[in-house]
């Protein structure tokens, strides 16, 4: 309980954007829940996998990758590969390494969520459409539009369905879509002296 306390204290920090505290708290949750559950425990996962959110909120991206590095480890082992947190470590350590400016990792990362939010919530369902817009960003960073306009599409598919036509994601999803094409279109009419 008393991990649990420190957990959700570290959570209420990090939901009003008090970093350190919430690093603080989410350490000693941690430390508690090791002592205790062991490594090798789905609790342990969640304070890794939040102690890295917290990292990558405060911009402290290697040890955001390191805290979802050892959640992925601990959630592939105890859940198995084929489970939504499995699938949420990898996200975000996708985007622990895109906001690293690491995009081919991310890429790889990104591409693994997107398999697995497939396989477990289907091809129609918000989380695989957030797994194609943060792909298609990735691939826009990079510089490779024709991805990065293949995944927005699928998302901007998705959400229409799912969502509807004015939700904010759906006209996220559809503003970076047209971002992607304009920047073709802009990259192949450049002209190479």
């Amino acid at each position: 309980k008393t991990a649990d306390s420190y957990h959700n204290l570290g959570l209420a920090y990090h939901d009003k954007g008090s970093h350190d505290q919430a690093i603080t708290n989410l350490k000693e949750a941690l430390v508690i829940r090791r002592e205790v559950l062991g490594q090798r425990h789905e609790k342990t996962a969640d304070s890794y996998h939040n102690l890295g959110l917290a990292y990558h909120d405060k911009g402290s991206h290697d040890q955001a990758i390191t805290n979802h590095r050892e959640a992925l480890v601990i959630r592939r082992q105890v859940l198995g590969d084929q489970h939504e947190k499995t699938a949420d470590s990898y996200h975000n350590l996708g985007l622990a390494y895109h906001d690293k400016g690491s995009h081919d990792q991310a890429i790889t990362n990104l591409k693994e969520a997107l398999a697995i939010f497939r396989a477990v919530s289907g091809e129609r369902h918000e989380s695989t459409a957030l797994s194609y817009t943060r792909l298609g960003l990735a691939y826009y960073k990079k510089g490779e539009y024709d991805q990065a306009i293949t995944h927005y599409k699928k998302a901007l598919a998705i959400r229409r369905e799912v969502l509807g036509e004015q939700h904010e994601d759906t006209l996220n999803s559809q503003k970076w879509y047209r971002k992607s094409l304009a920047k073709k279109k802009n990259s192949e009419g450049c002209i190479v002296m």
